[in-house]
């Protein structure tokens, strides 16, 4: 209810907001569902990103079962590690096989982040000393907008002539 800035959960919960973001449900979208690869994620081999139920199909990101956090940074991880593990598929062998990771840098201040980091082994299962969670600095807000910007110009930017 806009107008008397509450919301009311689907539990009959009452909550006040000055500011309210809503973040939907985490689910793979229909397709992967009416497919029969998961019920709420694709169900997927967490060493190779194969299909529990396919041979043939391959799943990444935010909607696989896996124990990866659901974010850009790790999706690339992840599509780094299955061109790794394709590139094996088809007798090329890479420089090493990468591991998924993640880093996030987090506000708590308007100026000030902390970063948080995991990587995974080959299983999914945290590595050790891992998490490492960085108190908040400013230095983080620049290493996490160098990195956007990073991304943004690898994805986005044309191709140079």
């Amino acid at each position: 209810d806009v107008e008397k800035r509450e919301v009311v959960t689907e539990k009959g919960e009452r909550f006040k907001f000055n500011l309210l973001s809503i973040l939907p449900r985490n689910v793979a979208p229909a397709f992967v569902r009416q497919a029969g690869l998961g019920t709420q994620f694709m169900e997927v081999d967490v060493s190779t990103f194969r299909s529990k139920k396919y041979d043939d199909v391959y799943g990444i990101g935010d909607h696989i079962a896996a124990p990866y956090t659901k974010s850009m940074y790790a999706a690339i991880t992840e599509a780094q590690r299955l061109s790794d593990i394709f590139a094996r598929n088809f007798g090329v062998e890479p420089k090493e096989v990468r591991k998924v990771n993640n880093v996030c840098w987090s506000y708590v201040t308007k100026d000030l982040l902390t970063k948080i980091e995991v990587w995974w082994d080959d299983q999914g299962r945290t590595m050790e000393g891992y998490p490492k969670v960085d108190g908040p600095t400013a230095e983080f807000k620049t290493h996490k907008f160098n990195w956007i910007r990073g991304m943004l110009a690898r994805y986005y930017s044309p191709p140079s002539a």
